[in-house]
């Protein structure tokens, strides 16, 4: 502040996935000739929830003196307090000179919350139970929709169905626990080279607000179901599989019930969370033509070779550079008889008769242009 005074002051602040911490400390020097004065007060603060527990320093110090003649006359001045919980509790310290005194108040022991029940930490740290597991399409989603599903006549249930490309087809389920054990095997393991081993990845998972002892033992299982056979089990070997590895924080999924090294690991990198799940490919089985007896290929008949006939069919007659055909031809086109057999023909064949098709009297004239349509009747027989 000038050259007498001067003032320092800190603070700190970090907001987890498991407590608070706040702390601020402000400190004054005072020294002019033979006076010297020093002051300092800090306050550190601990809240953690779930479980929810406390801890709180208040400290003070005063520090003064000043020489007179060849004499030093000093005061030093000590507080501190500190509180912890639950339950509330306590210590008091006050040193003025040498006289101390302290006071203490709830229990001496330190702090011990109380470790949540599994129905409490689902309940406070787990979303809804219906978002727990989740499957979603990754690859080859061309739309999805919704229909009644009719159960009982009183009950209409919504249902969302999928249309997927089979070729590009692949979901992925999602677990926002992570498991420590799978119904997977190495053999419908995608790229098992890359995911040597993959079941040793996996990462020892406890509940940390459980103070849960021994670790957690959840399992990742996968099952596929044809709608026409429930009980065939042999369609899950029509898949391939990828484990999914993510990070979850050590404050839900760690190990120790208050952690006691503040430089510990954060996260759990190779928490085991889900699997990419695509259809094998299909193995090329080499074909053998069967055999055919030589007796079969032989035409002992004088009909047997009658197989297929040309079809009677009668075309249309016209001459090259007649214009009453074309005329005659231009009325038959457009007369409702041949229009509507026509339109009902081009919807049969999946055309939009409005955006698709379009047959006006410029159409009509290019298809009777020229060439002409001939007599060809002759030439095929």
């Amino acid at each position: 502040m000038n050259e007498n005074l001067s003032v320092k002051g800190e603070g700190y602040f970090a907001l987890t996935a498991s407590a608070l911490m706040a702390g601020v400390c402000l400190e004054a020097n005072f020294e002019q000739e033979n006076v010297k004065a020093t002051y300092k007060i800090e306050a550190h603060f601990l809240i953690a929830w779930k479980p929810f527990y406390y801890e709180a320093t208040v400290a003070l110090e005063i520090r003064a003196s000043v020489k007179i003649w060849f004499k030093t006359i000093s005061l030093d001045i000590r507080a501190n307090l500190q509180i912890w919980g639950p339950p509330f509790s306590g210590r008091a310290f006050l040193e003025v000179g040498p006289v101390s005194v302290e006071m203490r108040f709830g229990s001496s022991l330190p702090p011990r919350p109380k470790a949540l029940t599994w129905q409490g930490f689902r309940k406070s740290l787990l979303p809804a139970d219906n978002v727990i597991c989740n499957i979603t399409i990754s690859d080859g989603l061309i739309r999805k929709f919704e229909r009644e599903k009719v159960e009982k006549v009183e009950k209409v249930e919504k249902v969302e169905e999928w249309i997927i490309n089979p070729k590009e087809f692949a979901i992925s389920t999602d677990s926002v626990i992570p498991s420590t054990a799978s119904n997977i095997t190495n053999s419908d393991i995608i790229n098992l080279d890359k995911h040597r081993d993959w079941e040793k990845k996996i990462s020892k998972i406890s509940i940390r607000p459980m103070n849960l002892s021994p670790s957690l033992s959840s399992e990742h299982k996968i099952e596929i179901k044809r709608k026409d056979k429930p009980e065939d089990k042999l369609v899950n070997q029509e898949f391939s599989y990828q484990p999914i590895f993510k990070r979850v924080p050590t404050a839900l999924w760690g190990e120790g019930f208050i952690p006691t090294d503040p430089n510990a690991p954060q996260f759990i990198d190779s928490a085991l969370c889900g699997f990419k799940i695509v259809p094998k490919p299909e193995r090329e089985k080499v074909k053998k033509s069967q055999e055919i007896s030589y007796d079969k290929l032989l035409l002992s008949g004088r009909n047997d070779g009658k197989g297929s006939q040309w079809e009677a069919i009668d075309l249309p007659s016209l001459m090259s550079g007649s214009a009453s055909n074309t005329e005659n031809l231009k009325q038959e086109i457009n007369t409702e008889t041949i229009r509507n057999k026509r339109n009902m023909l081009l919807q049969n064949l999946g055309f939009s008769l409005e955006q698709d098709v379009t047959i006006d009297g410029v159409f009509i004239e290019e298809l009777l242009g020229e060439p002409h349509l001939i007599n060809s009747t002759n030439n095929l027989k």
